[in-house]
Formats: structure tokens, C-alpha cells, sequence
């Protein structure tokens, strides 16, 4: 009996040992992938924490009137950071069948993106937008204030809209920022 283990064991040991080979190297991979994941998002961190954002987002419009929004972006890490696209809260643009503005252009240029969140309408800027290192850039979003009929707003009145505007950048961080558009309906 002693040898039919043996002889077992001998036939079956070269393909325990490769078996044994590709477990510690999968082993292997997966840990060093967990800990490059945990490095880039230490790094993400530390890029997003020096990027500062200013806006001039307090503004009052007439129904109809175009609104220039500037949003002055600041890197102030030694690296280049890129803004890939630009999110922009859909409390500011309209919900329940009502539309308050729509986006008419940004500078730069950007095209509107199907986007899986309700919460924001998404804009990617073609090409993305680089912030070189101590850099800074200005973003200017052009609101196009809707009517009182669209936004089904009362006669006479001034109406604020409160929201956020969410700046993605390249690898997968964000910051965000508040936003409120004060439009005048005659």
C-alpha cells in the first residue's frame, strides 16, 4: 500500500509544484495590485487637496439674458494635473418638467456626455483641459437663463437656483464646488 502512495505521490508532484508556482504568483500580482491601487489614490489625493477652485457663482439674470460663469482653477503641486470633463447639477439647469437654463457653450470647448448619475449633466471637454504644474486656468460656463413659461415661474418675481458644479479630472478625482443663479421673471 505504501508503495501506490508513493508511486501516487511521485507521478503527481511535478503538477502540484506548477499549481503551487501559479498560486504564489496570482497571490503575488493581486497583492501588488491592491498596493499600486492604494499608491494612486494616495497620490490622487494629495494632487486634488492642491488644486483650488474660485468661482463667481452669486449671479442675478433676466429670463431669456445669457450669464457668463468663471470658474479660476489653481494647481499648485509640481505635476500636471487634466480636467477631463465638467459636471453640472441638474438643480440648476431644471427638474420636475421644468427647465430654469440651459448650457449654451463653455470655454473650452465641451460636448454634453450621456451621464448614468440623475444628479449632474455631464460635459467632457474636447480635447481635456491641462493645468500644467503651478498653474492656473479659467473656465467660463455660458448659462442661458429660460423663460418664465419653461421654468413655470410666477410674474414678477426673482427666483434663486441653488446646485453644485463637480470638476472630474484624470485619474478618476474630483472637487466640487456650490452654485446659485438668481433669475428675474417680469
Amino acid at each position: 500500500m505504501l508503495k501506490v502512495y508513493n508511486f501516487i505521490w511521485t507521478s503527481l508532484k511535478p503538477v502540484v509544484v506548477i499549481i503551487l508556482v501559479f498560486i504564489i504568483i496570482a497571490s503575488s500580482l493581486f497583492i501588488y495590485d491592491g498596493y499600486r491601487t492604494y499608491q494612486d489614490r494616495t497620490l490622487e489625493a494629495k494632487l486634488i487637496k492642491n488644486i483650488k477652485v474660485k468661482s463667481s457663482c452669486t449671479e442675478i439674470v433676466s429670463a431669456g439674458e445669457k450669464l457668463n460663469l468663471k470658474f479660476s482653477l489653481t494647481n499648485r503641486n509640481d505635476q500636471e494635473v487634466t480636467l477631463e470633463k465638467i459636471g453640472i447639477d441638474v438643480s440648476l439647469l431644471g427638474a420636475d418638467n421644468k427647465t430654469y437654463a440651459k448650457l449654451a457653450e463653455t470655454k473650452p470647448k465641451s460636448l454634453k456626455s450621456p451621464s448614468a448619475e440623475a444628479q449632474f449633466v455631464d460635459y467632457v471637454f474636447q480635447p481635456e483641459v491641462a493645468l500644467s504644474a503651478n498653474g492656473k486656468k479659467d473656465l467660463v460656463l455660458t448659462i442661458q437663463a429660460a423663460g418664465k413659461n419653461y421654468a413655470k415661474a410666477a410674474s414678477h418675481t426673482i427666483v434663486v437656483y441653488k446646485g453644485r458644479v463637480l470638476f472630474s479630472f484624470i485619474p478618476e478625482s474630483s472637487i466640487e464646488t456650490s452654485c446659485q443663479i438668481q433669475i428675474r421673471y417680469p
